[in-house]
């Protein structure tokens, strides 16, 4: 439902904008959401239970939270406004209007980029400071179907991007489009089917609708590829053409082969990670369904996060026409000196592995690269430019804090004992006291407390934890376990010590209130995770990136619709 009315939202918008493309446009895009109105009627949410329970057992305390609250009307706004350029396109086949698609979905692409990744860090944020394993994405399978098609829509969005300059590979981001949307679909029938119900804390049991979204799947799957077999041969495919008509040959240092390069990349990032979440799936075919460890994500990606970061350090430097290999060194002195002092101070920190050093170093090379681009589309005032660069910058900023933060993060199990500190590395930690609050926010004990960590409403037991730096600097810290009073189910929450340098971790795992012969203690995961405020900032710079490019493309829509 929430789909849906997001569908219907987003449908007055693409009437307005597709102008002359209406007709076709509006049918494909309605046919669309008429696979979601089937499944509602098929499943009605509003049917009357068959027994009517005394009492629910109420929503999971986990999910009582501000960000699970925002995560899924943006999720589904991504996941509607990814009908839009598949509309486009099939509207583009049918009616055989090969270009004039990519102006007005372009807009669109770059809105499902930016709302889909939002509710993307939103969940791995939400999980990162409420779950307590001290991470934000753990490559779950049902996490990785909203990974994918965000994937698809970056490479879309790259080949859109290329059409429009160049006007060339048509085909490319026709077949683009249609995957991307079909990725959404693909990934509704593995959370809701099923089928990963062993495999995934977030999926669903087979609710009985399974055979219905195979079907959806089928129809615009097939459909839309057939449709594109029938057009193949009318597509044009002319390349430009110099001044005696001859079709001009891309040079290899161009930004085009930089744009395929980059496509082919998040395809192939998109391609792994289907695989991997689909192996439950493919391995039953087989014998026994099993899954992939989390290692096979990082084997992969290592090189694939080595060539994005390489391929952003080297677009400022490349123009569409071709450069020589002296032309982008003369260009790229200064960031690429940025560049390997990045990986200078990394070694001086401790990091020796040559794959993480190089990925590193590229992305400070790619960092420094569109910074200088930014500072010069601000001197001359043009601003609404540099969307890309803008996001470009973010993605560099995030491959660091997810490296960093990953790999080099520091871990240890503790046993607090009351009123005995304990030295854990750099910081001295002391138990302390347990302190209990009520459902009105009220804590039961007196004493100076941080009130900021104890804002919650909902009944806790916080565990007062005293922590003191190698600096003297002196905080409390509040990580919370307690037993959900409806469900008797142990819940924890840890407390995070957030700096630029990296968070300290406490996550908390047992409690003894102690007895007369024993002492009190507590027992809590510590864990320092380096630069995670990279991924958060990076994060933030490369939306921005991206809603700067909306707009921008919003606005060329617009003139183009007047003209």
């Amino acid at each position: 439902m929430l789909w849906l009315f997001w569908g219907a939202v987003i449908g007055f918008f693409v009437i307005r904008t597709a102008r002359e493309q209406e007709p076709p446009v509006m049918i494909v895009y309605v046919l669309s959401f008429l696979g979601i109105v089937a499944i509602l009627a098929k499943q009605p949410p509003f049917r009357f239970l068959e027994q009517v329970p005394p009492d629910g057992s109420g929503l999971n305390p986990l999910l009582q939270d501000p960000w699970m609250v925002i995560h899924p009307p943006v999720m589904f706004a991504g996941f509607a406004s990814l009908s839009v350029p598949f509309a486009f396109a099939i509207a583009a086949m049918w009616k055989k209007r090969w270009d004039g698609w990519v102006v007005r979905a372009m807009p669109w692409a770059l809105f499902t980029l930016v709302t889909l990744g939002t509710a993307i860090l939103m969940g791995g944020y939400w999980a990162y400071k409420t779950l307590g394993w001290g991470g934000y994405w753990a490559w779950d399978p049902v996490e990785n179907t909203s990974l994918v098609p965000w994937l698809a829509t970056v490479a879309l969005v790259h080949g859109m991007v290329l059409q429009r300059t160049r006007e060339k590979h048509r085909k490319i981001n026709l077949i683009l489009a249609i995957l991307a949307f079909c990725c959404i679909l693909y990934g509704t029938f593995l959370t809701r089917s099923g089928v990963l119900a062993d495999f995934s804390v977030h999926s669903f049991v087979d609710l009985g609708i399974t055979g219905w979204l195979v079907g959806i799947i089928v129809v615009f799957f097939f459909g839309g590829l057939g449709l594109l077999a029938w057009r193949w041969k009318e597509i044009p495919t002319e390349q430009p053409l110099d001044a005696e008509g001859k079709p001009v040959e891309e040079p290899f240092l161009s930004r085009s082969v930089l744009f395929i390069l980059s496509v082919t990349l998040f395809c192939a990032s998109g391609l792994v990670i289907l695989l991997g979440t689909s192996a439950p799936i493919l391995t039953r075919v087989t014998g026994k369904a099993s899954q992939v460890a989390t290692s096979f994500y990082t084997v992969t990606h290592t090189p694939i996060a080595a060539l994005i970061a390489f391929l952003i350090a080297l677009v400022p430097f490349i123009s569409w026409k071709g450069e020589t290999l002296a032309s982008i060194g003369k260009k790229s002195v200064t960031a690429l000196a940025i560049g390997i002092a990045g990986g200078v101070v990394a070694f001086v920190a401790g990091v020796r592995s040559a794959k993480d050093l190089v990925i590193i170093t590229a992305a400070c090379f790619g960092l420094a690269a569109n910074a200088e681009t930014i500072v010069l589309f601000v001197r001359r005032k043009a601003i609404k430019t540099m969307g890309g660069y803008l996001a470009h910058v973010g993605v560099a900023i995030m491959l660091v804090g997810i490296l960093v933060s990953g790999v080099y993060e520091r871990k240890a199990q503790v046993t607090l004992v009351k009123g005995q500190p304990v030295q854990i590395g750099r910081h001295t930690m002391t138990f302390i006291r347990a302190i209990f609050v009520n459902e009105d926010g009220v804590v039961k004990q007196p004493g100076e407390l941080d009130q900021t960590k104890l804002e919650d409403r909902r009944a806790k037991q916080a565990m007062e934890v005293e922590v003191k730096t190698a600096g003297g600097a002196v905080w409390k810290a509040y990580p919370k376990m307690y037993q959900n009073e409806r469900t008797r189910q142990m819940m924890a929450n840890p407390d995070v010590q957030s700096t630029f340098l990296g968070d300290l971790y406490l996550s908390p795992q047992a409690y003894e209130p102690g007895q007369p012969a024993t002492p009190e203690n507590f027992t809590v995961d510590i864990t320092h995770k380096p630069l995670i405020s990279l991924v958060w900032g990076g994060f933030y710079l490369m939306m921005a990136g991206g809603i700067v490019a909306m707009v921008r493309r919003a606005m060329d829509a617009r003139q183009a619709a007047i003209a």
